[in-house]
This record gives structure tokens, C-alpha cells and sequence, in this order.
């Protein structure tokens, strides 16, 4: 069986890929939401060029 994770937030009202397999930390980026926001959504989008 082959899984992949996807996390989905949202911000403005609107969903957000957050994060596309993987495990991250909510420390890393501390109590700043929006930064570890934006910083996973580009990592997931990343990834998701790469998938496809």
C-alpha cells in the first residue's frame, strides 16, 4: 500500500495546500502562523511539481 499525505489549511477564507507528505514541526516557525504557512505551501507545491 503506497500513502501520501496532504494537509489542507485555511487562510482568507479559502483553502491552502499546506503540506504534501512529510512531518514537520509547528516549533520550528514558533507561535507565527502565517510564516510556517507560507513556508509549507511552497514546500507542498514544490513537491507536488515534483509529483506530477
Amino acid at each position: 500500500m503506497n500513502m501520501l499525505t496532504i494537509d489542507i489549511g485555511i487562510h482568507a477564507g479559502e483553502p491552502k495546500l499546506v503540506e504534501i507528505g512529510g512531518v514537520n514541526s509547528w516549533g520550528i516557525y514558533g507561535s507565527n502562523v502565517a510564516d510556517f504557512i507560507a513556508a509549507m505551501e511552497e514546500e507542498a507545491i514544490d513537491r507536488w511539481e515534483d509529483f506530477i
